[in-house]
């Protein structure tokens, strides 16, 4: 169940900091904000899982694991906006 937790932080954390970006910002509709409050607590929301992932595992596994989330929440996030993009664009 940890490890789903790590997981969804990680990926709210990317999802911030590329919402942070103004590009992605418009292919996914929303309209343009600050940027930097965004990118701070997206780099923020990463370091969470970080202190989750140590409190509850030895200290190699722990960054292993959360490297582990952290790719694959990347992946999920990219994928996930240019998913959006392409629907956007076909309506």
């Amino acid at each position: 169940m940890m490890l789903i937790t790590i997981l969804a932080l990680c990926t709210l954390g990317f999802a911030l900091i590329a919402l942070s970006d103004s590009r992605h910002r418009r292919r996914c509709g929303f309209k343009s904000v600050q940027q930097k409050p965004w990118s701070w607590v997206g780099s923020a929301v990463l370091g969470g899982p970080l202190w989750l992932a140590m409190e509850t595992w030895s200290t190699g596994l722990a960054i292993t694991l959360w490297l582990g989330c952290l790719s694959i929440s990347a992946g999920c996030v990219f994928v996930g906006l240019a998913v959006i993009e392409r629907h956007r664009q076909w309506q």
